[in-house]
């Protein structure tokens, strides 16, 4: 619990009137300019040039906020709606557009609501840069909703869809702007402003949902701003938007899964298996134990406000439950969105504090702890947060437990549940090792020992005030004091330089589990030779019945992928306990560029590789470690495929991956008769794969004398015996590329890019047949691509085997 609070400590106070999706940012995070800049008349700029309803008329009840709803219209109608800028008071304008404009203007591409090119939305273009020197607001774009009445104690739901693209967006804010309309527009102030919801993440190029679920008393706007990057990085000159489309407003109950406990326990109920029932309360009859007030109203003098609780006083015993159970939710596997994001607010004070649990409840699976916290916080509101990922249909579930005496009172309040992954918070409420946001540490992630001697650097925990240039801020936090872990650019001897960090021991199981993270790999400065930033990967590290390491990879991307945070996901499932390992490799060594990963997360279930590139199949290989399942199969005593060494390898060749000396596989056959030596190389069995034909690509060079070196690739059957090399011959295996060393430059060995199709039909494996009286082949980066391919070079045109 010490723990919880300090790393608690570090979260902003975020006294919301909401339960708010995404991440949450506190009042204090508002810009400074409406601090200190001298406040201006505002003038609704559609209000005067057209005329529309002040904002008193604009409102009303429930029904009548429908005004604010807004789809943008299309064609030459495009508009705002009711929404207007803050036009005298923000540099930087929304504007309506539409996708037909988009390559001219900025903008997605089509609107949400139909996907078309006519379609309305509203938008920033973030590379703009503010016009007027007399605008308070120079660092964001503000567009107010029509005045907006009490919610009601059910609140409002409010929903929307959202794209941000482009290098020089930063942020989505929504704002909740209390309107007091004797003062308000004339003398604007934003002192009581609160952030709903912060939206950082590139959508990359697709429209994405949000919801928010918030409740207030009095007459107040609801307020979008756009925040592009600083003008001070390089990043601000690059195009870029954010915008938004289909703006709905719903009574609270349509937020599903979401509950401000304003108006009794939403669609939450108490089951029957606990021993007593949550209730909802106003505030604590014991300043021993439980809140003050709810967590929305907790730092102000607001009086409105509820939260569910459990009252530990008499007649209950140590060890009684209380279940509060949320509606029924569709398996995650299949929807759009995948996992989700619940997010609740909790208060646990006393020295009688029990425990609280969260439970994703099974249609038929039962209860699976995703969250859970024991002893007291401390007086005051934190905010947890889990993913839920089901393959079957579902429940959220909150245990509260009684602690060791009355003064054990546990309150929750502000559920929320959004779309994607999110790292467990606190890191101390996690039900199994893994997650970590390293706000607060490693979480148990670790670099192995200098003696292990598996690796060369280590990774380090860092933050964006650190000093270094890249990363500008963290995932976690979009700050840039929030940390995550890179890879140390120190010491590095030379390129290849490889830094390991190891999770805790994991469970196995056999139910699939998926790991997410968000990896940024940037490389400022490219030189003549090309990208060269290095790689990134992610393995799982088992030990076999002998009792021999096994490492499997899972996720593989190399170089740069520009300044930005990017999603990754992975399986990870295994039948036996594992541990994770993320690997970091400099691909030179002046360690120019930047590799850091965070915001690591387990959860069950099923999951595609995230970006389709990093997908591994096996018999891919760079030979940085070990031939990768690859195996020398010739049966000549002197001659085989065999590693580069820095002692042993041919013309000194460096390595194509990083230039290093070794790094790479080869044949260096030298005879002084007249007949070709044959090696063979063998691929692991290779599964098929739905893709039907990939595109095998891999590099090669040449050395000695071209005449007699050939180079061929065949596919062998899986039942064929590896070590058998006449079976192939016999039957004449047909090449799927051959190339002669006769039509290359062998004096100077250079790498060439060579590729195949192959069909993935049926389990297979290739096999690398090198033919040389005085000369060899060398090779490296085998991977396999979606989609079928020429082969290249044109030259290496398949030939059916000869007896030699």
């Amino acid at each position: 619990i010490h723990f919880y609070k300090r790393k608690m400590r570090l979260i902003l106070p975020v006294f919301l009137l909401c339960a708010a999706l995404f991440l949450l940012d506190d009042v204090s995070a508002f810009p400074k300019y409406q601090e200190d800049a001298k406040v201006e008349v505002l003038i609704r700029e559609k209000r005067q040039s057209r005329g529309k309803a002040n904002k008193r008329q604009a409102g009303g009840s429930l029904g009548v906020n429908s005004a604010a709803n807004c789809d943008f219209n299309k064609g030459s109608g495009v508009e705002t709606c009711l929404w207007d800028n803050l036009a005298n008071y923000t540099a930087l304008q929304w504007g309506a557009s539409k996708g037909e404009d988009a390559y001219w203007i900025g903008g997605p591409r089509m609107d949400k609501n139909d996907g078309s090119l006519d379609g309305g939305y509203a938008f920033l273009e973030t590379s703009a840069l503010p016009e007027g020197e007399d605008k308070p607001n120079k660092i964001s774009a503000m567009m107010e909703s029509p005045l907006l009445t009490s919610t009601g104690s059910k609140g409002h739901c409010v929903t929307f869809s959202y794209s941000i693209s482009g290098l020089s967006a930063d942020r989505l804010r929504v704002i909740l702007h209390p309107v007091n309309l004797d003062t308000d527009p004339d003398t604007p102030s934003f002192s009581n402003d609160v952030v709903l919801a912060t939206l950082i993440d590139d959508t990359m190029g697709v429209w994405k949902d949000a919801q928010v679920m918030y409740t207030y008393p009095e007459e107040h706007t609801l307020i979008f701003e756009a925040i592009p990057k600083s003008e001070a990085t390089q990043a601000r000159r690059y195009r870029g938007y954010i915008a938004i489309d289909e703006i709905k407003f719903n009574t609270g109950d349509q937020c599903k899964g979401h509950c401000t406990f304003d108006s009794g326990l939403c669609k939450f109920e108490n089951d029957q298996s606990g021993n007593f029932q949550w209730k909802v309360g106003r505030g604590s009859n014991n300043p021993n134990t439980g809140p003050q007030r709810d967590h929305s109203s907790f730092s102000t003098n607001r009086v409105t406000g509820a939260f569910a609780f459990i009252e530990t006083g008499h007649p209950r015993r140590p060890g009684d439950k209380a279940v509060l159970m949320s509606e029924e939710f569709s398996p995650t596997d299949k929807s759009e969105t995948g996992p989700l994001c619940l997010r609740f607010w909790t208060h646990m004070y006393g020295n009688g504090i029990g425990s609280l649990n969260v439970y994703v409840r099974g249609a038929t699976s039962g209860d699976s702890k995703i969250w859970g916290l024991t002893g007291d916080a401390g007086n005051n509101w934190y905010m947890g947060q889990a993913p839920i990922a089901s393959t079957e249909s579902f429940r959220i579930v909150f245990e509260g437990l009684v602690g060791r005496n009355s003064l054990g009172n546990i309150a929750i309040d502000d559920i929320s549940i959004a779309p994607g992954v999110c790292p467990t918070a606190p890191q101390v409420a996690a039900t199994g090792p893994g997650d970590c946001s390293f706000e607060d540490d490693e979480c148990g992630w670790n670099n192995p020992e200098k003696r292990d001697a598996v690796d060369e650097l280590d990774w380090e925990r860092k933050s964006a005030v650190d000093g270094g240039r890249f990363p500008l801020n963290d995932h976690t936090t979009g700050n840039d004091d929030g940390f995550y872990m890179q890879v140390s650019r120190d010491s590095i001897q030379r390129a290849g330089d490889r830094a390991f960090f190891v999770s805790r021991e994991m469970e196995g199981t056999s139910r699939p589990k998926c790991m997410s993270f968000w990896y940024y790999m940037y490389e400022p400065i490219v030189d003549t030779t090309g990208p060269n930033l290095g790689k990134l990967a992610v393995w799982t590290r088992t030990i076999d019945r002998n009792d021999l390491l096994v490492m499997t990879p899972v996720w593989r991307l190399h170089n740069g992928h520009g300044p930005s945070w990017r999603f990754g996901q992975a399986q990870v499932t295994t039948d036996t306990s594992f541990q994770v390992i993320i690997e970091g490799i400099w691909g030179n060594n002046r360690a120019s560029g930047h590799i850091a990963v965070d915001d690591v997360t387990f959860y069950d279930g099923v999951c595609q590789t995230v970006p389709q590139p990093a997908v591994v199949v096996k018999g891919e290989c760079s030979f940085d470690r070990d031939a990768c399942g690859w195996r020398n199969t010739s049966t000549a005593e002197s001659f085989d495929w065999r590693m580069a060494t820095l002692t042993k390898r041919p013309a000194n060749l460096p390595d194509k991956t990083y230039g290093a000396p070794m790094g790479y596989a080869y044949f260096d056959i030298f005879n002084t008769g007249s007949r070709s030596n044959r090696v063979k190389m063998i691929s692991p069995t290779i599964p098929a794969s739905k893709q039907g034909k990939m595109c095998f690509s891999f590099w090669f060079a040449a050395f000695g004398a071209g005449d007699s070196t050939s180079l061929r690739i065949y596919k062998q059957r899986v039942s064929a015996k590896e070590f058998d090399d006449e079976e192939d011959d016999a039957k004449e295996t047909p090449s799927l590329w051959y190339l002669s060393a006769s039509e290359l430059d062998t004096a100077r060995p250079e790498w060439s890019a060579g590729q195949v199709a192959v069909d993935m039909s049926k389990d297979f494996r290739l096999v690398l047949e090198g033919k040389a009286s005085n000369g060899g082949f060398a090779i490296d980066q085998l991977t396999f691509n979606q989609g079928d391919c020429s082969s290249r070079p044109e030259s290496a045109v398949p030939k059916t085997p000869k007896r030699s």
